[in-house]
């Protein structure tokens, strides 16, 4: 039972796992996944962290891919006087305010375009949105914003972006209006690598552990990727809860080093996060959502994203292929 739960979520430790031990297992009930019953309910709700963690402990699990870091790129010095620096806060009261992120998906070769993910990262509720853009001219970039504005349910107030010309180039910042009235556009502060931390984290866990070090440099393995990302949207903001930091302060050891001591919430799923914020999102959105997710099987989902990865880890050794059908 308890391997059941760990392994539908991903394996995830055991201060995220143990909030949503109940209404994991309902959920999966109705997907005839598992059986549950009054008393097994109530052990789930009384059972500790402490004690998930040694449950966890005697189970065998995949060992997670270590990601690489990618070097930054020199700024445009002409953009970044057009655009403020400065970072969100990490306890941004409202949500909407994203930071945004480039991650190459192999090493560029001259004269030859390369797959790259995009991510998004809503500060406040850790709402997460990816894309496979194919190249990096205004043409291939300038989409994935407009379908990001579409499909991402919360009204974006804030693009905090890093230094990279990738983001921070006339053309793209001209057009940041599109994207809705009053957003707000701002970067990273030159030399503070930290202050596009959230995102940058998530890449980690997100993208970068996922994928390691595959090479995409076709039109077909862009397409493969954001079938992936699709399913990842569903699977990331409807059922993997995450921690949100509450406090910090500075804690002096008794060697005399000084550490940061953190506290966060207790951990839920982004969409719960987003349904409670305020200003809240619309009625009609707060429905949309809520059906979408008593309609997935978490389990069927979560087993998907793993075939899609092994199906993109095979269709990365053929670089040349041009038709890609990856399942979801």
């Amino acid at each position: 039972m308890p391997c059941t739960l760990a392994d539908t979520l991903d394996w995830i430790c055991a201060e995220r796992l143990k909030p949503v031990l109940c209404s994991t297992a309902v959920h999966l009930a109705k997907f005839d996944e598992m059986q549950v019953s009054e008393d097994l309910l109530e052990q789930l709700e009384r059972i500790s962290v402490s004690t998930v963690r040694r449950i966890l402990k005697r189970f065998t699990r995949p060992l997670p891919t270590i990601p690489q870091q990618r070097r930054g790129r020199p700024p445009d010095s002409v953009v970044q006087a057009m655009v403020p620096q400065g970072k969100i806060p990490w306890n941004e009261p409202e949500p909407g305010h994203f930071e945004v992120d480039h991650v190459i998906n192999g090493a560029p070769q001259k004269g030859r375009k390369v797959v790259s993910t995009c991510h998004f990262v809503d500060v406040l509720t850790g709402w997460s949105e990816r894309f496979a853009v194919y190249g990096h001219e205004f043409s291939d970039v300038w989409p994935m914003f407009l379908d990001f504005a579409e499909r991402c349910p919360i009204p974006v107030r804030e693009i905090h972006s890093d230094n990279g010309s990738e983001f921070l180039n006339q053309a793209l910042i001209s057009h940041y209006s599109h994207l809705g009235d009053n957003i707000r556009v701002s970067r990273n502060r030159p030399g503070y690598k930290n202050d596009n931390r959230i995102v940058e984290q998530k890449n980690s866990s997100l993208v970068r552990a996922y994928l390691g070090q595959l090479r995409f440099d076709s039109p077909a393995h862009c397409q493969a990727l954001n079938e992936l990302y699709e399913n990842m949207w569903l699977y990331y903001n409807f059922f993997q809860p995450v921690l949100r930091q509450t406090s910090r302060r500075a804690v002096r050891g008794a060697n005399g080093t000084v550490r940061i001591g953190r506290k966060h919430d207790q951990a839920t799923t982004p969409l719960n996060r987003l349904l409670r914020a305020k200003p809240p999102i619309s009625s009609t959105t707060a429905d949309e959502l809520l059906e979408l997710y008593h309609e997935t099987n978490p389990r069927q989902l979560r087993n998907a994203i793993h075939h899609q990865i092994m199906m993109l880890r095979e269709i990365a050794r053929e670089p040349e292929a041009l038709s890609i059908q990856v399942s979801r």
